[in-house]
């Protein structure tokens, strides 16, 4: 169990802050210095910095963002307040690095988090499933192994699914596990591929990864309702491309948002859980950057230019779910993040 150190006095912010909750986040800068983490309404309006950090991940309720450290020195990961509250820093990022991926629980209560041993190697270290309490501000490690993707349960008492592998490794046996904070995390497949999971309403999204010798792993999604797995996409893909890895999923979890993975490629895909359609989204004729879905699955949070790039150099944007034009919700952003 690890005890956040709180940061003094509250959040650093802009002037003109509001202390309404936060509908949007993002990170911004980048190009010299550490990137920081902004929130914002979920239309992009009034916009202020919390902090500094990556890859920024919103309560369901608005209230507060949790961000990978970043940068030689500083905690592995913190949580800021939305509203100009205190911070609560975790762990030592010499030692290891926390974030992404983070998941928030329906009641905003507890956060998952995988954390990666920055000092191991091939083996795994220190690195796993913490789980912070946001009544205590502790964090509990759950799980070992290196983790592939963590998913809060969308309805019903706080649960998580995360993906774990055994090693560091590629490829090693990488498998599914569900945990409820308090009690031991019970495992959900045993195929030893099953990767990325995305938790909605019609089941756990997540990638039935395929190993072929001299060449790049080929994922594939598939859904897992009440231990039944049934196939979702089956993408070609050739020597230097991975496949679909699943981002997002709507409320009613039929809407899902993925990332067609490769060499430089990460190009936002909508993916429709009902019928296994999917559609390539294009923002003037090029692929953006998927990163969430509105919560009746019309719209998809996109990012334009920031692959690759420092966060200062994207553009985050909406588009609609079947393509369409996208509007710009803030300048000089990426890793966005929703909660709406």
């Amino acid at each position: 169990m690890v005890a956040a150190i709180v940061a003094g006095g509250a959040a650093a912010t802009s002037s003109g802050a509001g202390s309404s909750a936060a509908g949007l986040a993002y990170a911004s800068g980048g190009t010299t210095g550490l990137p920081s983490v902004w929130v914002a309404n979920a239309n992009g309006a009034n916009a202020h910095k919390v902090g500094t950090g990556s890859f920024p991940t919103l309560s369901p309720n608005g209230q507060l963002v949790a961000a990978a450290g970043f940068g030689p020195n500083g905690p592995a990961f913190t949580i800021y307040s939305a509203t100009g509250g205190p911070a609560h820093k975790f762990g030592d990022i010499n030692k290891y690095g926390g974030g992404p991926p983070f998941a928030w629980s329906p009641d905003s209560r507890y956060l998952a988090v995988g954390v990666l041993d920055t000092t191991a190697t091939r083996k795994i270290g220190n690195s796993g499933v913490e789980i912070v309490d946001t009544q205590t501000w502790t964090a509990t490690k759950v799980a070992s192994g290196v983790v592939q993707g963590v998913s809060a349960a969308p309805s019903g008492p706080d649960r998580f699914v995360y993906g774990l592998s055994s090693s560091q490794a590629i490829p090693s046996a990488t498998n599914l596990f569900t945990v409820t904070p308090g009690a031991a995390p019970a495992q959900l497949t045993k195929d030893g591929r099953s990767y990325f999971p995305v938790w909605g309403a019609r089941g756990i999204a997540f990638d039935s990864v395929q190993y072929v010798r001299n060449k790049s792993p080929a994922y594939s999604i598939s859904l897992l309702n009440n231990g039944r797995v049934t196939s979702i996409t089956h993408m070609k893909v050739n020597l230097l491309q991975d496949g679909l890895q699943p981002v997002a999923v709507s409320a009613n979890g039929r809407y899902l948002v993925a990332n067609f993975l490769g060499e430089d490629t990460m190009n936002a895909v909508t993916v429709d859980l009902a019928t296994h359609k999917t559609h390539n989204l294009l923002v003037k004729g090029a692929p953006p950057t998927g990163w969430g879905i509105s919560s009746n699955g019309k719209s998809v949070l996109i990012d334009v230019g920031g692959f690759e790039n420092p966060p200062q150099d994207g553009t985050v944007e909406s588009i609609p779910f079947a393509g369409g034009k996208a509007t710009v919700l803030h300048t000089h952003g990426d890793e966005p993040n929703w909660a709406q």
